[in-house]
């Protein structure tokens, strides 16, 4: 069975979660730098950070949640260069496809949907979920790869 390490870029926070068919390895929120950082600097950082959690965690794929706004892009293209260097495969998720997987349908706005996707991260995890929102979408990114490729049973399928 694969162990993910799953990331969701923000404009100010980058969590991330490590999941494999036991639950939830690690996950946690990092603060990026402010604003008026550049986006090369922002990738840098975060590609340090993925490093790291390589290192560590040694997962099997790195799953990243496709972005949008320029500095988010910045982030997520460091982060698949990251797993590259590592070897290791890694694969864009967008909002809408990661939230079906973990069932969470027809939600409409992401960001208005954050108590949503942590009650989903409860129900999935609920000795181990994550209270910060940033980390429990990286949990739910994670899972959903799980899921999409058949490697682990949808809970929500037996409901």
């Amino acid at each position: 069975m694969p162990r993910v390490l799953g990331f969701d870029p923000g404009t100010a926070h980058l969590g991330w979660a490590v999941v494999d068919e036991w639950g939830i390895i690690g996950c946690s929120v990092q603060a990026l730098s402010s604003s008026t950082v550049t986006y090369t600097d922002a990738g840098y950082e975060c590609a340090r950070l993925v490093c790291d959690l390589i290192r560590t965690f040694q997962p099997d794929v790195v799953v990243v949640e496709q972005q949008m706004r320029d500095k988010m892009v910045a982030v997520a293209e460091a982060l698949h260069t990251a797993a590259l260097a590592y070897q290791i495969p890694s694969s864009i998720v967008h909002a809408q496809t990661w939230m079906r997987a973990v069932g969470l349908r027809g939600l409409g706005s992401h960001a208005a949907n954050k108590k949503r996707n942590k009650d989903a991260c409860k129900l999935l995890y609920p000795h181990q979920a994550p209270s910060d929102h940033n980390a429990c979408d990286a949990v739910l990114i994670a899972t959903s790869h799980l899921y999409r490729h058949h490697l682990l049973p949808d809970p929500l399928d037996s409901e």
